[in-house]
This record gives structure tokens, sequence and C-alpha cells, in this order.
């Protein structure tokens, strides 16, 4: 029997027949021939035999599994995956490749189970089903992945951490299968990394970062985990913050390259800058960057930037930053070549520029006298005084950003000759006395030749070239007219004149009055007498001696037989020297007690030797004795070396210009440049030298910028040299400078002297160097007079351009100075005790007087006016000055500030202070103010702030803008005694802060108010009228022939701000005619300004006569010896009974150094009587004071003698009076 099945091997497997009469089922089978051969067998239970027989088997087919893509977990038992097929039954099964480890293919059902141990990436696997009749195949792809991670950990979360600190490994952990990848999400803080095969994260933070969180995924073949991470990285405190430019200097209206700041420290997050940057330039509060295109000028300015990261402390740069011009491109003059005419105003001739606006100009060598250059213009005009050959002149227009020079030719043409006078006029000589010579002078018009209109008296020569009269006259000759005719090309003129000789004259001599060690120039004596000239003759030592004598100035004449100086004078034919007379000893002598105002020996000088002098003395006008001409010193006298160019000249003997050997210059040697030169500087370097530039000669320097002195000591060595000196002398002693010297805007100081005693610097004019005019540094003993310093301030930063300069100096005398036009006036620093009188500081950039660490220092006859900030300003701890007669007149801001505490304890007496912002300011404690007079100021009168026991007496505060007296901040105890006089201040008359204490004024309703009998108020004060209106004409200052109908002159066109008929004068606002009003308070800076006279109207009644006329037989009762005061200088004597024993010198205490003088008088100076501080004491010569503030009249106090003293507490004065009273 045949049976065929299906082709599967569970069809074979199980497949059976059965009937009612047995059971069948197959056995073993095989496949032959694409059948099942199969075995049966009979199972029967009774005797049925079954009879085996062939039977054909079909091949598998159409293999398939259940999952045919499988993925499993490593570790985890699967699901059997069993197969299927539609074919022949399935005898075995088979796989390729190998199963992962852990599953096993049963090759009998051919299903797949097991638990996989490895993990393995998917792969296809074929299984093959096989039975006798065939095989068949199925894919099965199986993926084993690993056991997905889990419970992912880092050993550090939260984590903190510090800028520019290597953390420690921030390291995880997990449970689950093996992690194969880590990533992070966001990136981490810049500095730190992530490492994405072990997750460590590590590194150093380079930027702070506030607490943030991070993702970390960690995963394998199994799956992932996250976890979130929160990192903070915090900032440290910013150091060493610095700008990539600094100092910066920047081009007005370019665009900079931007300045970048960059710090060692943390990371900046905010950036600030004080003060504001110049305009147009801005800083990036978030980078600190600073950029833009400066729009302003700016000088060199420190600007502090201050960093922060939010951690202390900040860091801070100082960035200096100076904002230049454009440097000019070109400059011509609209006249070049300019032909002039003598007396004549030129039209002015004005300069035309490209590129930078020039701010300055200067002019090399000195224009012809009478012209002058505007320095902020460049203007040349005026009138010429003197014919001048063509002269080529080099013209400089600066700005912050360069410079630019041309040539300027200028001829000025003579004209006829005209106004024709002689020295001596008329001429009365002595017979057989040589005579000086007698020159014609005040010509209009330069004569080419003169002639005379007959012979003179025998002996005398007249010279036809230069007008002349010389000689020894050997006839007696009455007084007659001699024709003298001066022409010149453009004609001629004449003048009589009248000569005499006389017979009978007495014969006297001229000699020193120290002989032995006074005979000659730059000779001292001891001051060891009870006058100048009773000293013993002994020689000065200036390492010992600190008062001395200049003896080279000291010459007498003895008139013998005349016992009296009743109607006597005295006259030296030059005219150098003051004389004085004196009988004390039964014989009328006369003394020279010095030389006259703006005089000097230059006058007594020619190029290399002495011009002879004669004495004359007069009886009421009559000549009655006289000398022979002769010089009266026998120093030697060279003119100077020239030296155009190369190295300064030291002129000690030593061959140090290059072009042969120097003059050895003996001591007492008078060295001597007798015209205008150019020079590379000259360093006085011997003891008992003079300089003298000699009258209408002027030393410019060369313009040269190489270095030519070492600037710390003035010597002259290239090794060390730093600076550029015009002239200098550093470590000499008894020195005379004399004459003009131009720095020609590259100097740094036109005079500086450092380390001398007993110098002279006289008739000194100074103009265009850096750091300014004379300045001296440790010089002790010496006397500065008769300056005049100008043109420093333009010149700009980083120089100081001071007029007169004084520093770490002692026991000078400085006086009669004009500064003006510099960056200050007078600069006083860490100094004592010297003695400043008759000096004007106007018209400064910033101060007029700037006293800085300065004591003991009296100021006299002083005034500081039109400058563009302080009149005068006391800082540093300047204590114990005292200010008499000073007028500070329309300053820009306080006509005088005491600026800190520590400028304490001194004294102003006879002030007018008006115009200015304030008149007086106190910060500081324990001044005396009196006889003070403060008006028309645009803010108080005076102002007490943080200043307490300051003692006022007779006051005049009216006119102010505010307030008359102000007192404020924590000012106690501040006591008013005398006359207060107040009115029309807008405000009120006083204000009194509220709770303070101790003060004898208080705020009323309207006005003042007082309960302290000692201080009298008077109300309704006004000074309308008290000074007079423009001045329309001043002999002294060049620009009153230009003053309008009103007397005022455009700023713009000013070029003299100094030179004046009188100390009282200044320029100021010329808004209105009236001095005192609000449209004139400030200074004048632009629009028109007028020149004011601030002596009093002889109309006023205001403040004119106050005190009581002066009356030459008794003193006023004002002026009696018991109208006084004393002042709080020095410290308190403690243990004395008296006071509080805290060593300040407060009001009524006992003080060491304290003065006690008259309200109403002034000290007279260098009168060889008293202390010289100003203040009127016992056993003084003093000026009364008849009105209120600075002036007091005018003329020769002492013509008429003094007046009856009635003592008091003071005695002993010697009391003169003015002889005029108001103009």
């Amino acid at each position: 029997m045949q049976y065929v099945f299906g082709n599967t091997q569970e069809n074979l497997r199980r497949w059976s027949i059965t009937n009612k009469y047995f059971t069948f089922v197959l056995g073993a089978c095989a496949v032959i021939g694409g059948l099942a051969s199969c075995s049966p067998q009979l199972k029967t239970a009774g005797d049925a035999t079954v009879i085996p027989e062939q039977i054909a088997i079909a091949a598998p087919s159409f293999l398939s599994y259940a999952v045919p893509s499988a993925t499993y977990t490593k570790g985890s038992a699967i699901a059997d995956n069993i197969p299927t097929n539609s074919g022949g039954a399935v005898i075995s099964y088979a796989i390729t490749p190998a199963l992962p480890a852990g599953l096993a293919l049963n090759t009998v059902t051919g299903v797949i189970s097991g638990t996989p141990s490895v993990i393995s990436a998917l792969t296809s696997y074929t299984v093959t089903a096989s039975n006798s009749g065939g095989s068949t195949s199925a894919t099965v792809l199986i993926t084993v992945n690993d056991v997905a991670p889990s419970s992912l950990t880092y050993s550090a979360n939260p984590a903190t951490y510090t800028l520019k600190s290597v953390i420690t490994n921030n390291t995880p952990s997990h449970s689950g299968g093996v992690i194969t990848a880590y990533a992070i999400t966001p990136a981490l803080p810049a500095g730190l990394s992530f490492n994405v095969a072990t997750g460590v994260i590590s590194g150093t933070p380079t930027a702070p970062s506030a607490s943030s969180s991070y993702t970390v995924t960690a995963s394998n073949t199994g799956g992932s985990t996250t976890v979130t991470v929160t990192i903070t990285v915090l900032n440290i405190a910013p150091t060493s913050l610095t700008y990539s430019s600094n100092p910066a200097v920047y081009t007005k209206s370019s665009a900079i390259t931007t300045n970048t700041p960059s710090n060692s420290g943390g990371v900046i997050t905010s950036y600030t800058v004080s003060p504001a940057l110049p305009a147009g330039l801005t800083i990036n509060a978030t980078t600190g960057v600073i950029s833009g295109t400066p729009t302003v000028l700016t000088a060199a300015t420190n600007y502090t930037v201050t960093g922060s990261t939010g951690v202390l402390p900040n860091a801070t740069v100082v960035v200096n930053i100076t904002v230049n011009d454009a440097a000019p491109a070109s400059l011509t003059y609209s006249a070049n070549p300019a032909v002039y005419t003598n007396g004549t105003q030129i039209t002015n001739n004005t300069p035309s520029a490209t590129g930078g606006a020039i701010v300055t100009y200067i002019i090399t060598p000195l224009l012809p006298d009478g012209l002058d250059l505007n320095p902020f213009t460049g203007v040349i005009s005026g009138t010429p005084k003197a014919a001048a050959p063509l002269t080529t002149y080099t013209v400089t227009g600066w700005n912050t950003g360069g410079s630019i020079s041309m040539s300027l030719s200028i001829t000025v043409n003579e004209v006829a000759p005209s106004t024709l006078a002689y020295s001596a006029n008329p001429a009365v000589y002595g017979i057989n006395d040589v005579i000086v010579e007698n020159s014609p002078t005040n010509l209009d018009g330069r004569p080419t030749s003169y002639s005379i209109s007959a012979p003179l008296p025998t002996g005398l020569s007249f010279d036809t070239s230069t007008g002349v009269i010389s000689g020894t006259p050997t006839t007696a000759s009455a007084s007659a007219p001699y024709t003298v005719t001066a022409t010149n090309a453009s004609g001629s003129t004449s003048v009589d004149v009248y000569v005499s000789v006389l017979e009978g004259l007495t014969s006297i001599t001229v000699q020193p009055v120290y002989p032995v060690n006074g005979s000659n120039w730059n000779d001292y004596v001891k001051r060891d007498g009870t006058t100048a000239f009773n000293a013993t003759d002994t020689g000065c030592n200036a390492a010992t001696d600190t008062s001395c004598l200049h003896g080279g100035e000291l010459r007498m004449s003895v008139l013998t037989g005349t016992p009296s100086c009743a109607g006597l004078t005295a006259v030296d034919a030059r005219g150098v020297f003051d004389w004085v007379c004196d009988a004390s000893s039964g014989t009328a002598t006369f003394y020279s007690s010095g030389v006259k105002t703006w005089k000097g020996i230059g006058y007594l000088l020619n190029a290399n030797s002495w011009k002879s002098d004669q004495l004359r003395i007069f009886n009421g006008g009559t000549l009655i004795a006289e000398s022979s001409a002769s010089s009266w010193w026998t120093n030697p006298v060279f003119a100077a070396p020239a030296n155009p160019t190369g190295n300064a000249i030291r002129l000690d003997g030593v061959d140090d210009d290059g072009a042969g050997p120097d003059q050895v210059y003996a001591e007492g040697t008078i060295i001597t440049v007798p015209a205008s030169a150019v020079t590379r500087g000259y360093n006085i370097n011997a003891n008992k030298l003079s300089m003298v530039v000699l009258p209408g000669a002027t030393l410019i320097y060369n313009g040269n910028t190489a270095k030519n002195c070492t600037w710390s000591n003035l010597e002259v060595n290239p090794a060390t040299d730093d600076g550029i000196c015009l002239m200098g002398a550093g470590s000499q002693d008894f020195l005379w400078v004399e004459g003009a010297y131009d720095g020609a805007g590259v100097a740094y100081a036109c005079l500086e002297i450092d380390v001398s005693k007993f110098t002279q610097i006289r008739s000194v004019k100074a103009a265009n160097c850096l750091y300014g005019g004379p300045y001296v540094y440790s010089v002790h003993y010496s006397v500065m007079a008769d300056v005049e310093t100008r043109n420093h301030w333009p010149l700009g930063a980083p120089y100081w351009g001071t007029g007169v300069g004084v520093n770490a100096s002692t026991r000078n005398i400085i006086r009669n100075v004009n500064a003006s036009n510099g960056t200050y006036g007078l600069v006083i620093t860490n100094s004592t005790y010297n003695q400043i009188s008759g000096v004007k500081a106007q018209y400064s950039k910033h101060y007029g007087y700037y006293v800085i660490n300065s004591s003991y220092n009296t100021f006299q006859d002083v005034l500081s006016a039109n400058n563009n900030d302080f009149g005068v300003i006391l800082n540093s701890g300047s204590k114990y000055n005292v200010f008499t007669r000073a007028i500070l007149a329309g300053n820009a801001s306080y006509g005088i500030v005491a600026y800190d505490a520590a400028s304490d304890h001194n004294t102003f007496s006879h002030i007018t202070s008006t115009n200015n912002s304030r008149g007086i300011s106190l910060s500081s404690s324990h001044n005396t103010v009196l006889q003070t007079v403060v008006a028309n100021n645009s803010g108080d009168g005076i102002t007490l702030n943080n200043s307490s026991g300051n003692q006022f007496a007779q006051l005049v505060a009216t006119n102010n803008a505010s307030y008359g007296v102000a007192i404020g901040g924590t000012s106690n105890n501040n006591k008013f005694s005398r006359q207060l006089l107040v009115g029309t201040n807008s405000t009120n008359g006083c204000n009194v802060t509220v709770g303070l204490t101790g003060n004898s004024i208080d705020t009323g309703a309207t006005a003042c108010t007082t309960s302290d009998p000692a201080v009298t108020i008077t109300q309704g004060k006004t000074l309308a009228s008290t000074y007079r209106g423009p001045v329309k004409t001043d002999a002294s200052n060049s620009e009153t022939p230009y003053l309008d109908v009103n007397g005022y002159r455009a700023f713009s066109a000013i070029m003299d701000f100094a030179r004046f008929d009188n100390i009282f004068r200044s320029w100021g606002k010329g808004a209105s005619t009236s001095a005192i009003s609000s449209s004139n308070r400030g200074a004048c800076r632009s629009g028109n300004c007028a020149i004011w006279d601030w002596r009093l109207s002889n109309a006023d009644t205001a403040i004119r006569d106050f005190n009581g006329a002066f009356d030459p037989g008794a003193c006023p009762v004002a002026a009696d010896g018991n109208y006084l005061i004393t002042d709080l200088a020095g410290p308190e004597i403690n243990g004395d009974g008296i006071g509080n024993n805290n060593s300040i010198c407060e009001i009524g205490e006992a003080c060491t150094g304290q003065h006690t003088f008259l309200i109403n008088a002034v000290e007279v100076f260098g009168d060889s009587i008293g202390n010289d501080n100003g203040l009127c004491e016992s056993g003084e010569s003093c000026v009364y004071s008849s009105n209120f503030g600075a002036y007091h009249g005018e003329g020769d106090p002492t013509a008429a003698g003094t007046c009856t003293f009635n003592p008091g507490l003071v005695s002993d004065v010697d009391l003169y009076g003015f002889p005029v009273n108001g103009w």
C-alpha cells in the first residue's frame, strides 16, 4: 500500500491511520526519489499483521519563524522562536553562523531559545530545514542588546567652581549596562570640557556662569538614562586693569582706534568712568572699550575707569586722555613783506591758516618797539616807536596738535626827527669836572646826523654822529642856549640845550659805604648795624649769615661843611639810584639806598666796560656840588660769548662752546649781552657773577628742542641733560641777573635759579617759556624786583606756565612784578617768611596767586584780577600768612579762598574783593579778616563753610548777588566787631544756618541782626557811586589809544594785560559804565573789556574817610593805640591759665607768634623798622587807613610828617597819612 504525505515533518511525525480493524503508524522513514519511504508497523491487540510498504516523502518548503527579526537583551531569557514550513516534514534543522552565546537552535524542532550572554549587533542568520525529500531555508535577524543604563549620578552635583581655578574631575556613576557614550546639553561654561567616552567633567573655567542646569545622557545598545547636573562658576575680583593705549592722545574729529581693557583677575561685567570722557568718546559699560570720535579739545586729563566683577575689590585704572587739535597746515599774513612808518599806526596784519585752528602765536625776535602780536589771534598791530631795518621774523602758530612756522619780513621806515630832547636840559656843569655824556633822547625819527649852532664852552665837545655832549669844561660860562638840530633824509628837528659852567661848586667824591668788603658789584656785607649804612663792613658768609647788604648798590658822598640835610636833594646823572640824606653825624651825607624801580646796572654798562656816572647835589633846586664823572666800580666787564647754535655755555671759564676758550670769569665779573641775540642758552656756574642783558636788547632762545641742561640742578652735562634752559644757575650765591629773556615757546623756564643765597633778579622781562618766567628753588635771602612776565600759558599742558614760581625758598623779597597771560600768576610752594609786595597777577588761565603749603609769608599792595579762576587760593596747609592792601577784582571764581581746613590762621587786612563769583570763601578756621570790602560779587560777599573761630572787624558786604555774609556747614564761634556795613545784597545781608552756635551775627527777616555789643551793623549801604567808570586813558597801557568813547576795548584785540599807571587798575568786563553792576561781574574773556580803577572817587560818601580823615596834628580816634585787634597766629601757649590748652590759637587766648596791631593802619614796608609783616604794631612806622578796603590814598605819606599818636596797648607808632584820598 502506498501513501503520499505532505512535506512537513510534523505530518510525517504525527500522521496516523486508524480503522476499525487496526491502528497503523509509520516507523522509520527515508526520502527516496522525493518520496518518503517508511516502515509501517501494525500495532494491534490481536493477530493482525502489518506488512511494511515503501512510502514517497515531500521536501520541506516555505520555512519561516514566528519572529523573523528579533531583538533580545543580554541576560534575559528569550521567548522560543518557532519555525513553520508548508512542505514535507522536517527531519533536521541547522543554522549559520552560530547564534550569539547563550542562544541555541533545536536541530530537530528548529526552535531558537535560550538566554543571550553576550551583546551582539544585528546579525543575519540562515536556518536550513531538511528531510529526505530536500531542504529549505529562512533568514532570522537577531540583535542582542546590553542592559540599559540607569541611576546615573555625578560626584559633585550641584557643582560650584571658581573662575580660573582648575576643578576636581566631576565623575559619573550608574547602574545597568556598560555605558558606551555620554552627551551633554547645553554646552558647559567656557573652559570646562566633557569627555563623551567617560562622562567626566574637567578643566579650568574661563568665564563666570550663573547657576545653570546641564542634562547628561548616558547610553548603550540597550538604551539610555539622564541626569541633570547644576553648575555654577563664581567670578573673582579683577586685578591689574590696563588699557591698550595709555596715555592716549587723540585728534579732534578723527575716529579713534578702540582702546581695549584687559585684566589678570576676574571677568569684568561692568565698567564706569569718572569724570565723563571728552565729548564724542564713550565707554562700553559691558566691555569697557573706549571708542568714538572726539569733538572737543581736551588737555591731558586723568579718567578713572572702574571695572567690577561683582566681587570686591573693584579694579581701577587711570587712563590719561588728551584730545589735540589737528596740527596747523599752513600760515600766511595779509602783508608780507610789511613796510611801516615810525610813529604811524599800522593796519592790522592778520594771519590766515589752514588745518587745525591756531590757538597761540609767538614771534621771534621781538617786534619793533610799539608793535605787538596778539598771542591768541596772531594779529600784529600797534604804532612803531622807532625805525627798524628789514628784519625777518619767525611767527609760530601753535595748537595742541602741533605747530606751523613762517617767515615774516618787516621794515619800519624812519620819519623826520621830532620831539628832540636831551638827558640834561638845562645842563649845569662845574668847572674842571668831567661830565657824564649828555645824550639826545625821546626821538621820533632816527637822525643820521646832528649839528649845533655854536661852539660849546671850552672843554666840551659835540659829536655830530650821535649828538652826545661830553668832556670836561675848563672855563666858566653863563647859561646860554645851543640849538641842536637832528637830521635824516625825511627832515630835521631842533631843540635849544641850555648849558652853563659854574665856578665855586663844591667838589665831592662818591665812594663805597663799605670799602673793605662791599666796594664792588655783588659784594655783600653782614647786616649787623641799625641801618643799612652803619654795619661793620664784615663780609657776608652765605653758609652762616641770614641777613646781608648788597654793598655794590651802596655808595655815599659827604658834603663837607654842611651840617643839615634841609633843602638838599641829590641825583646821579644816569638816574639809576635813589639817594637819601643823613646828617646824624653832624655832616650832611648822601647815601644811595638802591637802584630805582625798573633800573639796573645795565644803564651803567657798555658791552665791555663801565659807563661813568656823576653825583649832583642841589639845594632848593640849585646845583651846589658835584662829583667828576667816573665809573664807581672796578668789576671786570665782558660781553657774553655768542652761541647761536651748539650747546648751552657754562659761564665759569671752562671751554664749553667748542669755538675756543671761554673768558675765565673771576668772581665779580659782569657778563653782558649788548644787543638782541639768539642763543642756545647760558648757565652761570660761579659765585658773584652778573648776567646783564643791556636795555633795549633781548636774549632769545634759538628754538632747538634738544636738551641742553640737567633740569634737576641746572648744570650743563650732556650725559644727564634732560631740560631746555635759556638762563639758569644752580648752587651759586651772590648773583645778579637782569634784562629781557624770550623762550621762543621752547625753553622750559626763561630764567631759573636753584639753591642760591643773596641773589638778585632785577629789571627782568620774560616771555614765551613753557614753565614760565623767573622760577627759584631753594633760594634764600634774595631779591626779585621789577619783573614783567607774560605769554606762558598758551603753550599748553603739561607745562605750568607760571609767571613767577617760588619753591622751597625762605626770606626773600619779591616786589613790583607784573605777571599776565600765564597758567598762574604767582605760585609759592613750600616756602616761608617771604615778603611779596607790588605784585600784580592778571589774565591767568587759572589762579592769580597759588599758595601751596606755605606759611608766614606777607603779601602787601598786591592785585589779582581778571583771572579765569580764583584770585588767591591758599591750599595744602598754608597758614599764618598775611595779606594787606590787596585787590581781587573781576576773577571768574572766588576773590580769596582758603581751600582746605589746614590752611588756617591767616590774616586778611585791607582787602577789596569785587566782581568775583564770591568775595572771600573760608573753609578753614581761626582766620582774621578786617578793613575789608566785598562787593558786587555774583555769589556771597563772604562765605564760611565748616569754618569756625574766625574774627572779623570793619567789614563792608554790599551789592552782592546773594548774601553779604553767609555762615554754613559747621561754622561756629565766629566773632564780628566794630563796623559791619551791609545792604543792597540780592538775598539778604546775612544768612546763618539754623543750629550753629557762638556766631555774633544772625539772620534777620531782611537784614543782619546781632545781640553782640562789640559789633555795630549799618544797613542799606551801597557802593554804586564809590568807584569811577572805565578809565579812558592810561599812559602805561599800550591799548589806551584804541579805547572807544566809553573806554571799551574788544577783548580779542587786547595785547597789554599788565601795564597800568598804578596798582589799583585792571582789565574787567565792559558791559556797563558802572563798576558796581551785575553785568560786570566775573572775568572779561569776550566782548568788550574796560580798564577799571579801584581807587575811590573823591566824591564818594559811602566808605571814603569813614574812619575819619588824616590830620597831621592829632591822630584820628580810629587810629589810637586801643583801636586794635590780636590775630590768631602761632600755636596756643598751653598751661598759662588762659584758654583750653589744645595748642590751637583761638580767640581770647595767648599764642606764640601772635600780633596785636591797629585795625586802621598798615605797616610801612622796607624802612628797616619793624618786622615787615604788614601789620601796624608797637614801635613801627605805619600809614593810616581812612577808608574801608585796599585804597587809602596816594602820594608820599611821609611828606606831611606824623600825627600825634595816642598810645594804648599798641604804642610808639609813627603814623603817617596819604596827602590825597580819592581821585
